[in-house]
């Protein structure tokens, strides 16, 4: 019970109290059958009333006799409080022990975090930014607010502050959005910008294509991305990882190199194109070779290494002479 709460129940106790003894309690030997006290009580209005106290033949229950605690929160009203309000309206109850009592919840609804967010990223896309590629982060605990039940859950940012540089904001949210409001809170956080890549579904290991089919798009913070970072399929088309890579992770340009079009071991066709003739012999690849890239093969008559160009899978051409 909060200290404000308890002084408006001690106020109206006092009041409604004239002519009980403030010593110890009046005792009834035989309680009413009439007036019965309930166990607990859980109010949904700003006002506890007769009958969410007792049970029975009560004139009129619904009788304001005190104000209910905040949304979320409960007070217990003692047997004095309760034997004062019985008094007053005339009741045949009076408690038969000091330990008669009630506690009174307040019944209330919880706007979560992610309502909050979504707030917040609302007011950040009425300054410019994206809502589709924003990440929000609260700083310290996640924030949540308290309504009344019958209240309407909806939010507004009242106020925001946002740097730009650093993506930290700080934005004052109140509930509900239309109307005046009934809580107000202050959140503060991290806005942080995404980027969406692909990404290997499962680990790709050195020297294989990458294929559309073995990708999937995913949005990553933008710091976590860097600059040289792949964006589209088409900057993975004919090329292949240089080394082994994991899944989930950006790919990046210098993780590709160039498909091999040559494969190390292989037989390929070696073209000799001259101003004077043009002739092909059969050599042998001692290296992986990318189309364009420069390998060496081995003659597979006379043994003599060569230097070719990749010309396409299983042909190269001479690059010097021999």
């Amino acid at each position: 019970m909060t200290k404000r709460f308890a002084a408006a129940i001690l106020i109206v106790a006092t009041a409604l109290a004239a002519g009980l003894s403030a010593q110890r309690p009046v005792l009834a030997d035989d309680t009413d059958a009439a007036i019965v006290l309930r166990p607990t009580a859980t109010v949904s209005d700003n006002v506890i009333r007769l009958g969410d106290l007792f049970v029975g033949t009560l004139g009129n229950p619904e009788t304001p006799v005190a104000k209910a605690p905040p949304p979320g929160t409960s007070a217990v009203l003692d047997y004095r409080f309760l034997a004062a309000i019985a008094k007053i309206h005339a009741l045949p109850w009076k408690p038969t022990t000091a330990l008669d009592r009630i506690e009174v919840a307040r019944a209330s609804r919880i706007v979560d975090s992610s309502a909050i967010k979504a707030a917040v990223i609302v007011a950040l896309s009425e300054n410019g930014a994206d809502p589709d590629r924003l990440e929000i982060v609260f700083s310290g605990v996640y924030p949540s607010l308290t309504l009344p039940a019958e209240a309407d859950p909806t939010l507004r940012v009242e106020r925001l502050g946002f740097d730009e540089r650093t993506g930290r904001f700080t934005a004052v949210v109140v509930a509900p959005s239309q109307g005046t409001p009934l809580v107000k809170q202050v959140v503060a956080g991290e806005a942080f910008e995404l980027v969406e890549v692909p990404v290997l579904q499962r680990r790709q290991p050195a020297g294989k294509a990458i294929a559309e089919e073995d990708l999937e798009w995913v949005r990553l913070r933008a710091e976590r991305v860097g600059p040289n970072a792949i964006t589209t399929v088409e900057e993975l088309t004919g090329r292949s990882s240089r080394r082994p890579l994991r899944a989930g992770e950006p790919i990046r340009t210098t993780d590709l190199r160039e498909t091999f079009a040559v494969a190390k071991g292989s037989l390929v066709v070696v073209v000799l194109q001259t101003s004077a003739m043009a002739a092909t012999v059969q050599a042998k690849a001692l290296e992986n070779g990318a189309i364009g890239e420069t390998i060496r093969v081995a003659n597979t008559k006379s043994n003599r290494v060569l230097n070719v160009t990749v010309i396409d899978a299983g042909t190269v051409s001479v690059t010097a002479n021999f």
